[in-house]
């Protein structure tokens, strides 16, 4: 019995000295964090998205967000980008997709203000890294994605500019604030 405790010990004890050494990198393999931004139906429609225009998405639970990257970016590759874009959200209903565009914005303005906190306390590392890697390519899709609802949804364009500004108060974000950080 004593021998099968002292196997079972040294068994863990291996165990976690290979995960130390290993870093993090296979504990988030192994319990991966899950962001609840998105509902099953959303994270559909994100998938189907992304995909089309060679991005996809993640979570980074280090910074508790949400992001979306690119595969491929080239400035010529947009047009071809935007087409498939189209394709694919073809047939979705214009609220819908309307409410997941607003969606995507309200992350693009969480992204920045984390990204300004990261700057305000002084964690270079992080803001940089929100900066140059999470930030530019969400900006991209959600440009992407704001011109082909305006084009599904032609009532969103008078009104857009209204909503922008509800998401931005309800995240207590000022247009100035935008505006400073993407000069930048």
């Amino acid at each position: 019995m004593r021998d099968k405790i002292r196997l079972a010990s040294l068994l863990v004890a291996g165990t976690l000295m290979v995960l130390m050494t290993t870093q993090c990198s296979v504990y988030h393999r192994l319990f991966p964090a899950k962001s609840s931004y998105f509902t099953e139906t959303e994270i559909k429609l994100l998938a189907k998205t992304t995909g089309a225009v060679d991005f996809d998405y993640g979570y980074d639970a280090d910074t508790g967000l949400d992001y979306v990257y690119y595969y491929t970016y080239r400035k010529e590759d947009l047009p071809a980008k935007r087409k498939r874009l189209a394709s694919a959200i073809a047939g979705t209903e214009p609220v819908r997709l309307t409410a997941f565009y607003e969606k995507i914005y309200a992350l693009k303005i969480v992204t920045i203000m984390k990204m300004d906190e990261y700057k305000r306390r002084e964690k270079w590392e992080k803001y940089t890294y929100v900066r140059k890697y999470l930030l530019p390519p969400l900006t991209i899709y959600t440009e992407m994605l704001e011109m082909e609802t305006l084009k599904i949804n032609r009532g969103y364009k008078a009104i857009i500019k209204s909503r922008k500004a509800d998401i931005e108060k309800k995240y207590n974000f000022s247009a100035r604030e935008a505006d400073k950080i993407n000069k930048k």
